[in-house]
């Protein structure tokens, strides 16, 4: 009789557990990152993205001017944060420049991930205040990203997978050169390897790519193209007002430099025919 009672009120006890357990609210996925940028006081605005993802968010995240040196002040770093799942793998994209929103990398469709795009420290809205230029390098850059890491580490607990473009792929080498432990893999593109701050290769490259004649055709191009400067500086800020250009440097110094780095340019992706650019006289 006794071990009757006894196992009616512990058959009680668990259906008033379960009872309990059904109907308490459900906090979804959305809301967790939600409250977990409002725990850090972190702005949020909501963003439109590809349809596989289920919320997408761009964060104003806080960030050391001088990574441990709190002292130094503080700047937020504008990163997009598109949501999959907490099951799912995390791709975190380094820029090495200013962020889009609109971009699906190709790792994360692949992996099926959850994407995080995070703009280079000093570029885009990513900028301190003090512009002091000195605290814009490789070591500072990699610990932004290690403390980003770090924070969705406390959602986005499976595999990890590192990777950027060009300038964003130097990013992605150096972060997991200095905090090795951070992701599972690093899949650098095209990414540039650099000796010095001044790299000599580059120019070595450009005096002997092609041929003689293809490389004096450039050359002549880049001439009359400052000969020219004040017949073409209107075509030049006409285009520039039709795709909403801005120079910080000013107009003048960015047409120089765009001429100056024309055969870079031109040889940097490896499919254009020298035939093909206008003569000195061309109208």
């Amino acid at each position: 009789m006794k071990l009757r009672l006894l196992f009616g009120k512990l058959l009680l006890l668990f259906l008033a557990t379960l009872f309990a357990i059904s109907c308490t609210p459900t906090i979804s996925e959305t809301e967790q990152l939600k409250k977990l940028f409002e725990k850090s006081n972190f702005v949020i605005e909501p963003f439109t993205a590809d349809s596989v993802f289920s919320a997408n968010f761009e964060v104003q995240f806080k960030q050391e001017i001088v990574p441990g040196m709190p002292d130094s002040g503080y700047f937020t770093q504008r990163i997009y944060v598109s949501h999959k799942g907490f099951d799912k793998p995390t791709v975190i994209i380094t820029e090495g420049y200013t962020a889009n929103n609109y971009y699906y990398s190709e790792l994360a469709k692949l992996l099926d991930a959850n994407q995080i795009i995070v703009e280079h420290r000093y570029f885009g809205e990513s900028v301190p205040a003090n512009k002091n230029w000195q605290h814009l390098n490789m070591k500072n850059a990699a610990a932004d990203h290690h403390a980003i890491i770090e924070f969705f580490k406390q959602v986005y607990k499976g595999a990890w997978v590192s990777t950027g473009i060009s300038k964003g792929g130097q990013t992605t080498l150096y972060h997991k050169y200095l905090y090795p432990t951070d992701v599972q893999a690093s899949v650098p593109y095209v990414a540039p390897l650099n000796f010095s701050d001044k790299e000599p290769r580059v120019f070595e490259f450009l005096n002997q790519v092609a041929d003689e004649a293809s490389r004096k055709k450039i050359l002549a191009f880049q001439n009359a193209l400052l000969d020219r400067r004040e017949e073409l500086m209107p075509k030049f800020m006409d285009n520039a007002k039709k795709n909403n250009y801005t120079f910080s440097i000013g107009a003048d110094m960015a047409f120089e430099y765009s001429v100056l780095e024309y055969p870079f340019a031109f040889w940097q992706w490896g499919y254009l025919n020298a035939n093909n650019i206008p003569e000195p006289t061309a109208p």
